[in-house]
This record gives structure tokens, sequence and C-alpha cells, in this order.
């Protein structure tokens, strides 16, 4: 049942909940049956007066599991089945930030045709987190286009991850020193046969959104962005350029951006719908990227990996990697003492940043409209939780 704020002048603190958060909440708050914060639980603190935000504080940890504590006592094989879980749309850039960190330590380069397959599963993986978001678009109402639209869409990147990988969710597709699994010709013809249709269905989406009503809601500029440590699309619409993959480049990111295929989209107003039309232009700059990396999957030759010792002991030594995932920069300290577990794995998640940032995001936003304002922010709550 929605709870109507109260509209008097009298300052009043609300709980609201998201997800299964929701339950029992003061100010239950319904995102939809797609949209990707839905599938956990959230709580947000507001303080409210006529009706508006006048303070909010995101309270997360109620999914915690103690994941960096568990690196410490498994094996890099299962630090790398652990580090996929904590982002479930996209899976893939937990393992992959692992496998760089360890990989740097090792000293060790992974083969051309390795280093293409990974790009190909990065970018895939990030046209499925887009799409997943874009399921809450708000549209004309005569457009006919539902939420369940984009996820269907996504449903059809889910199928190309499933047939490259084996698993429709927890991929398990990296290795260290390469890939666990090659891709074949009919495989990647597959990918180039459903790009078009990927593509007319994103400018779908966009010919049939509706962002009047997201106009000037929820800004979060340059400077919060930047002070709250917010990255990827949440803080490119509001004015950043920053992307690890043209920043520090890694893999063959450096070549793609030589072609001029790694454009970085961005926006000024920073408000709702600025966030969605850049989620938008993304996933189409992310579908070439794809058709690129698919094309020189095929051209390259060669292993898929490095045969390294069954029990891989890590020389001792401390690093620090980055990548760009969905969500933003996802940075992985890893230090070791030289055994077969790692002495402390930390990872800075994008999307505990992004919640930080709801504390400026959301001051004056009305409570009718919160959902809007929730629905544009592009986190991940086990992302924040691990």
């Amino acid at each position: 049942m929605r709870v109507e704020p109260d509209r008097s002048a009298t300052p009043a603190i609300l709980i609201a909940g998201i997800g299964i958060a929701a339950a029992g909440s003061q100010l239950p708050i319904d995102l939809g049956p797609f949209h990707p914060a839905t599938h956990a639980a959230l709580e947000l603190a507001l303080t409210v007066e006529s009706g508006r935000v006048t303070a909010a504080e995101a309270r997360p940890g109620l999914m915690h599991r103690g994941a960096e504590k568990l690196f410490e006592v498994r094996d890099y094989p299962a630090v790398l089945a652990l580090a996929n879980r904590h982002d479930w749309l996209a899976p893939f850039a937990g393992e992959l930030g692992v496998a760089l960190a360890v990989e740097s330590l090792l000293g060790i380069s992974v083969p051309p045709r390795a280093v293409w397959i990974r790009m190909l599963l990065a970018e895939l993986s990030r046209v499925s987190s887009h799409l997943a978001f874009l399921s809450a678009l708000p549209t004309h109402p005569d457009s006919k286009t539902l939420p369940a639209f984009a996820w269907a869409s996504r449903e059809r990147v889910q199928q190309l991850l499933a047939a490259a990988t084996g698993a429709h969710l927890h991929s398990m597709a990296v290795a260290i020193g390469g890939v666990r699994h090659d891709v074949t010709a009919q495989w990647l013809a597959s990918v180039q046969t459903e790009l078009p249709q990927l593509r007319n269905d994103v400018a779908h989406l966009a010919e049939a959104a509706d962002l009047t009503s997201l106009r000037g809601v929820a800004p979060l500029g340059l400077a919060p962005a930047l002070e709250f440590g917010v990255t990827g699309p949440m803080a490119r619409a509001g004015g950043s350029t920053f992307d690890v993959r043209s920043a520090e480049p890694y893999l063959a990111y450096g070549e793609v951006a030589d072609a001029g295929l790694l454009r970085i989209p961005s926006r000024a107003q920073g408000d709702a719908a600025a966030r969605f039309e850049l989620l938008l232009e993304e996933t189409s700059m992310t579908l070439d990227l794809v058709h690129y990396c698919a094309d020189r999957v095929a051209s390259t030759p060669g292993p898929i990996g490095i045969r390294l010792p069954k029990v891989l002991r890590v020389p001792e030594g401390r690093t620090v990697s980055w990548t760009e995932t969905p969500l933003g920069a996802a940075t992985w300290l890893l230090d070791s003492h030289g055994d077969k577990v790692p002495w402390r794995l930390k990872l800075k998640a994008p999307s505990f940043a992004i919640m930080a940032a709801m504390s400026a995001l959301l001051v004056g936003v009305d409570v009718s409209d919160l959902p809007l304002a929730l629905s544009s922010c592009f986190f991940v709550v086990g992302d924040a939780d691990r």
C-alpha cells in the first residue's frame, strides 16, 4: 500500500524501502517488475518537509555476504567464482578485474585471441546490463512499448552469452591467463546476426522514450559526482568524460580507441532524463564495439590461455587493477604473500558510490517523483553490499 507523505511544513523522517525492504517500510517504493534495484533490498532514510525530500541517506548492507573475507580463504579459481556474484547483471566484469590483478603480479601476458574474446564478452555484458536498466525507461502512452520490451531484448544478449560460456547467469568464462573456452565461428556468426535487431531495439526505445517528466528531476552534477566518487554512466550524464577504457586502456581498448570506436558520451544536465539519454547512446556505441571485437576474434587465431600450475601461487607483492564495468570503475587491490590464496583482496565497487550520492541527488525531489528518480540510478545492491 502506498503511503502518502505528510504535506505539512513539519519535517518528518520516513524509511523508504526498495525490493524486499519495501515490506513493512513506511514508504514502499515500487520501481516495477524489471528494474535491477528490486532484485534485493535497500533502505532509504528520508527527511521530508511539505512533500519534498530535504535530506536522504541510503542504508545498504542488508545482504552483505563478507565476500572480501571469503576471498582470503579461497584459491584463485574459487576467487573468480565469488567475484562474479556481486554485480549479477554483469558477472563477467568481476571475474575480469580479479584476473587482471593476478596476471599483473604473475607478470604474464594473455594470448591475443583470449584478449579479444574477453573484450567481446565484456561488451556483450555491458549491453545486457544497460538494457536491464532501460526496462525502466518511461515511454509515450501510445508507443505500446512496455518495460518487458527492453528485458526481452536483453534476454537475446543473455542467450548469446550463455551459448559462449555455458551459463545463463554466472558465466565463469575467465581463467587466469586467458579464457576457459574458445568460441566457434558459428557462435561469432550468431553474434553478428543478432546485432541489427539489437540496434533496431535500441533505436525503438529511443524513439518511444518520453523523458518530459524526468527533466530536472534528481540532478547529479559533476562536482558532487567527483565528491562521492561516482563514475560510469551516472557521472558521464553530469559532465564527466572519464572512462577507464580510454584513461588507462587495458586488454586491447587502446586499439579500439585508435580505430575511433571508443566514443565516450557525456551530458551536461545530470538529471534523470540525461541519465537515460546517455544510457541509450552508450548502448548503441557498445554494439559497434561488439561488432568490431567479433571481427577481431574471427581474424585472430591462436591459443586461448597460458598453461599454469594446477596449484597457483601468486608471487609476493601488491597491485591495483581497475576496469570500466557497466556501472562504472571497479578497482581491485590484491596483496599476495606468495600463497595460493590472497592475503588481501579488496574491491571498490561503483554501486557503493552511487548509493552514497543519493544523499545529494534526492534532495529537492518530490516524494511522488521518487520512483522516477530512483529508476534512473544505475546500481546493483549486491555490488555495494558484496
